[in-house]
């Protein structure tokens, strides 16, 4: 599997839609995908692991996978993963939403599974799912947009920009056909596909946080359940195969002796009886068929002639019925003679004068109308002549009217005026009385602005340079505290490394006692001496390894002594007296028994060697005395425990130095960032003012700024006031400016009002002029207030007189309204009511005459209507019912010409019957006696055709019984033979020894494998093994090829050993090389060493030209790794996908 493409959008920490293109990836073949500790890293490889399988670690299977997977602040969920597998190129998608009522809810999960394929989509699926179209709406989405199903790839993506698109099909007819179809889910066709189920595929290609090593310690079950599913071994499961084999054929034995049974006896003999049988009623069946023939031909022809009476005597039957219709029928036709004279002739006359009498109404209807509209247009007319009469009159008074209306409304204009005048008056005395004291005003604030000018124009250092000179003195005193710090930090450091090395000591001399001690119960002639400084660690190892050596020595030197006494004591057992001594070759022992000492000169030590053995038997291997067997467990767990010491005093020492180198490199950048800072004082330290030179030192410059900042606070203030009385005296000034243009406005206004108003007064008549008064005639003097009092005086004379004038201008307008407008109206309705009046008087004569012209053709065509009705014998009673009730006459004929058809064809075909009688031979025999003759014949045949029938059934069944038993019988005997073959076969493969061999044979292999990459990247110091229970151990092969459990090792080797099966693993998946490998571990617990580890595995790995995808927020694997994604958690963003390369 290569992967091609993975959007990850609104899954734990991913609120926003992020987009992986693995194209770039892929081509480093190793890559990286870091971040800080929740910044989403693993979450990558679960939505992976999602979108394929349906199943995630984090969560158990009592927990709602749907709304713990949602982030919080997201509405959906939208998983979208490509991949590639052989030469297919695979797509899984998987989307949720959270309920609209209920947020804290999710709808059910929607994941489709698709292949791309080339060419255009067929009708079938056209119309399938668009794996854009998430909205089975969903997939919105991606997604999630509307698509039409099965959009062309090209044009397939709302969710992935055009940038993301890797490894899309360059030819935009190819299609996404959906393969979870409903025999089949999502999960089921990624199995399928890959042929992995979950925990294979998370153990061997995309390894989650934590499961790395889990395959190197897994039990002896769950590895061959493992083995078994990776490699497929159930196929050399032939146990099981061969019992079903052999109780598939015992069954299929049993079959077919049950189906002999059911088959039933059958000879040959008994085929013949009954075939001759049939043979002697079919003849009988012939001569039956033959009689049944004659009688069936006599039958027909007394059928024949039985049917022509009875349609002779039905005939004759209808002509008499016939003739008994025939009164009604004259009456008929002489209705129908009726009905076509009112028809033709009179209705058309009826009509036309019904419809003269209905206009005539209408005309005299018209007439009346038009009568009574003439009355009341006269009546109009006289009304309207009445009011005209008065208005002759006022016509000829016009012009006086218009000028007298023109004078009265200049005299109202002069009043006006005079008022307006009146006020401007008073507005001129106000504004006079307000400026003299804002005058005064403004001439007290300009000596105030004076005074605070001399404050505000002190002689104080400028901001900018004092924050300049602080910010020197900040920086100085800052560096200096942090150079204490520091110092601080060193000497609690010094501290701490002091009370370890005591700790360290005392560990050291615990782990010399306790070396000491097993020492001595090795070799109790050893006397133990304590040391005066404790041995260093190093030391402590070698005695370890010395006492390890000095143990297996003392162990092999016991088995080798108790082999010895256990051939001694089988030699002791077969000795004879004089034979000579198997060992020795001595003749005889004093004593005569094996145990007895030899000769002198034989001692001990002279005998052979008799561990490897006699030609006849092999001595059996004796285990080491319990003391011994205690004392080397004891002496494995000191050598465990003194390893892991020293490896944590090591990293401890390491980390201690660490520190303090950079401690000291902090410290010298800090000494010379403070002597830099001293040595080069701010240049604008000059420009300070002689009474402020106490800035630049730093011991008086918190009392220099404490006086400045009081000073800086006395200016502030003069300068706040100065700008406030500036805005005042602004505002002062304006207004009064304001007031004087106001003043001088009115004023000109003045003398304008007063030259209109005399105007105004000299173009009036003397007898409107006496009505005004005095003081509206003559101009007002120089004194304003004079004019204002006499004006106040006069106010209600003024305004009557205004009334009056305005009262009689109002008739004035009020005439010239009514000669103007009334009089053309009352002229213009009396004119038209005239000629409508005519008109109507005209239309009235027109329709009189015609109603006399319409009268007239109306009593014609009454005349006519009374000749024909007598001419036809016609009633006043019968036209009125021909009228009312008019008789269909089509339907009248119809049934008349039927009545003479019907008679002339019975007639017809009474003489072709009495031909037709007479022409037959003779009367037949009677028709009874011949169909019980023919009954009799037929019901024999039947009898007869029914037992050939029974015959014949019983005739085939025998035949198929015959043949059946003879292909049953050979298939049972082949089945016998099968049967015995495969109980033989069952019994030589019972249990799964077979199937532990071969699977014991894939893990050898995978070992073998496994060691050629584990043994390289440890240097040849360490391999693997398989157990006895096919565990897996360890052989350290620089401590004499020693074996140990895998647990012994470190973090590191652990690492290496699990990563080398792992490789392994991926190689028997993928046999066409290039296969994907994607671990998630926590790096970041290992040592520096065990880093170091990582980072050689990883180099051999860039050599072999593999694919591998490593996750770890160790950012020195960033100097391993050059292409790498990092991934970072933004609060209100979540989580943000960064590759290296842009």
């Amino acid at each position: 599997m290569i992967p091609q493409h993975l959007t990850i959008q609104g899954l734990y920490s991913y609120k926003q839609a992020q987009h992986i293109d693995f194209s770039t990836l892929t081509k480093s073949e190793v890559f990286g995908i870091f971040g800080p500790v929740g910044s989403g890293k693993s979450t990558i490889l679960e939505a992976v692991l999602f979108a394929l399988y349906g199943k995630t670690e984090r969560l158990s299977g009592n927990e709602k996978i749907g709304p713990n997977m949602i982030n919080l602040s997201s509405q959906k969920l939208w998983i979208d993963f490509r991949f590639k597998h052989g030469t297919q190129e695979y797509r899984f998608t998987v989307e949720n939403r959270r309920r609209k009522s209920k947020p804290e809810e999710t709808e059910s999960m929607t994941r489709h599974a698709y292949r791309l394929v080339a060419g255009s989509p067929s009708r079938s699926a056209q119309t399938s799912r668009d794996p854009e179209n998430s909205q089975n709406h969903p997939i919105e989405d991606p997604t999630p947009a509307q698509h039409s199903p099965n959009t062309p790839r090209a044009d397939l993506s709302t969710d992935l920009s055009t940038e993301h698109s890797a490894g899309a099909s360059p030819n935009p007819s190819d299609f996404w056909e959906p393969m979870d179809t409903g025999e089949k889910s999502a999960p089921e066709v990624a199995e399928e596909i890959l042929g992995l189920s979950y925990d294979a595929f998370r153990r061997t290609v995309i390894i989650p946080q934590g499961k790395f090593q889990e395959f190197l310690q897994l039990g002896q079950s769950e590895r061959s359940k493992m083995l078994l599913e990776l490699f497929n071994l159930d196929r050399f499961n032939l146990n099981r195969r061969a019992q079903v084999l052999r109780q598939r054929l015992e069954a299929q034995t049993k079959t077919l002796e049950k189906q002999l049974e059911e088959v039933g006896p059958a000879t040959p003999q008994e085929l013949e009886a009954i075939t001759r049988s049939l043979a002697e009623k079919t003849r009988e069946v012939a001569a039956l068929e033959e009689q049944l023939t004659n009688l069936q031909t006599e039958l027909n022809k007394a059928r024949r002639f039985q049917e022509l009476h009875r349609e002779l005597e039905e005939k004759r039957r209808i002509q008499r019925s016939l003739d008994n219709q025939a009164p009604e029928m004259q009456t008929m036709e002489q209705t129908i003679a009726r009905a076509e004279v009112w028809i033709t002739k009179i209705q058309p006359l009826w009509e036309r004068r019904e419809s003269l009498d209905a206009e005539l109404q209408a005309q005299h209807d018209q007439i009346r109308s038009l009568h009574t509209t003439l009355e009341t247009l006269t009546k109009d007319i006289q009304e309207l002549e009445g009011q005209l009469s008065p208005l002759a009159e006022l016509q000829g008074r016009g012009a006086e009217i218009r000028r007298e209306q023109e004078h009265l409304l200049r005299a109202l204009e002069a009043l006006d005026l005079h008022q307006r005048s009146t006020e401007l008056h008073s507005k001129i005395h106000t504004l006079q009385t307000e400026i003299a004291p804002r005058a005064e005003s403004l001439s007290e604030l300009n000596v105030k602005l004076a005074d605070l000018g001399t404050k505000v124009d002190q002689n104080l250092p400028r901001p900018s340079l004092i924050q300049t000179i602080q910010t020197w003195h900040t920086r100085t005193a800052e560096a200096t505290r942090a150079l204490q710090d520091q110092r601080s930090r060193r000497d609690r450091l010094d501290q701490e490394e002091s009370e370890r090395h005591r700790e360290d000591e005392i560990l050291r001399s615990d782990f010399s006692a306790r070396l000491t001690g097993i020492a001595s119960q090795l070799d109790p002639s050893t006397s133990p001496q304590s040391p005066v400084h404790p041995p260093s660690w190093d030391t402590l190892l070698q005695g370890y390894r010395d006492l390890e050596t000095a143990l297996r020595t003392r162990i092999q030197e016991e088995t080798e002594t108790a082999i010895r006494n256990q051939e001694l004591q089988r030699i002791k057992g077969s000795l004879k007296e004089g034979d000579p001594c198997p060992v020795c070759g001595v003749p005889y022992h004093r004593g005569g028994h094996a145990d007895t000492p030899g000769p002198a000169g034989t001692p001990e030590r002279d005998i052979p060697n008799l561990t490897s053995g006699s030609p006849g038997q092999a001595a059996s291997p004796t285990p080491p005395s319990p003391q011994l067997q205690e004392l080397k467990e004891i002496l494995t767990t000191f050598g465990e425990d003194c390893f892991q010491a020293a490896q944590a005093n090591k990293t401890r020492e390491d980390h201690s130095r660490q520190q303090h180198r950079e401690l000291d490199s902090a410290m010298t950048a800090l000494e010379g960032h403070l002597e830099e800072l001293l040595r080069t004082p701010p240049p604008e330290l000059p420009e300070l003012p002689p009474d402020w030179q106490g800035l630049a030192d730093p011991t008086t410059f918190p009392e220099s700024m404490a006086r400045l900042a009081v000073l800086q606070d006395q200016q502030q203030e003069a300068l706040g006031q100065r700008t406030a009385l500036d805005r005042e005296k602004q505002h002062l000034t304006a207004e009064l400016h304001r007031m004087e243009i106001t003043l001088e406005q009115h004023r000109s206004a003045l003398n304008e009002t007063g030259e209109t108003c005399r105007r105004l007064i000299s173009q009036l008549p003397p007898r409107i002029t006496d009505q005004l008064p005095q003081d509206l005639i003559t101009p007002p003097g120089p004194d304003a207030s004079k004019t204002l009092t006499h004006s106040k005086t006069s106010d209600a004379a003024l305004e009557e007189l205004r009334e009056h004038l305005r009262a009689e201008a109002d008739k004035t307008a009020e005439q010239l309204h009514t000669l103007e407008t009334r009089l053309p109206e009352l002229s213009r309705n009396l004119q038209a009511k005239k000629q409508d009046r005519a008109v109507l008087s005209e239309r009235q004569q027109h329709l009189q005459t015609h109603a006399g012209s319409l009268e007239s053709e109306s009593a014609d065509l009454s005349y006519q209507i009374s000749r024909l009705s007598q001419e036809h014998h016609l009633s006043g009673h019968t036209l009125d019912d021909l009228r009312e009730n008019p008789p269909d006459t089509q339907t009248l004929k119809a049934a008349l010409e039927r009545y003479h058809q019907e008679s002339r064809q019975t007639d017809h075909r009474i003489a072709e019957l009495l031909a037709t009688l007479k022409g037959l031979p003779g009367e037949p025999r009677p028709l009874e006696e011949l169909e019980a003759l023919a009954g009799t014949a037929a019901a024999r045949r039947d009898e007869l055709l029914s037992d050939l029938g029974s015959l014949e059934t019983t005739r085939k069944l025998t035949e198929d019984r015959l043949s059946r038993r003879t292909e049953l019988q050979s298939q049972l005997n082949h089945a016998l033979s099968r049967r015995d073959a495969a109980k033989v076969l069952a019994n030589l493969l019972k249990g799964d020894a077979f199937l532990d061999f071969v699977a014991q044979t894939y893990l050898q292999d995978l070992v073998s494998r496994a060691n050629r990459r584990f043994m390289e990247l440890t240097r040849q110091s360490l391999e693997l093994e398989l157990g006895p229970k096919n565990e897996f151990l360890i052989r350290d092969l620089l401590h004499g090829g020693r074996l140990r459990s895998v647990k012994t090792l470190s973090g590191g080797q652990t690492f290496q050993a699990a990563f080398s099966l792992a490789i392994a693993l991926a190689d028997y998946l993928d046999h066409q090389g290039g296969g994907f490998f994607f671990m998630d571990e926590g790096f970041g617990s290992l040592d520096r060493d065990s880093l170091d580890i990582v980072f050689q595995s990883l180099r051999h790995l860039r050599r072999e030209n593999r694919l591998v995808g490593i996750i770890s927020h160790v950012e020195d694997l960033k100097q391993e790794i050059q292409t790498y994604l990092s991934i970072e958690n933004d609060p209100k963003e979540g989580s943000i996908v960064s590759p290296s390369w842009e």
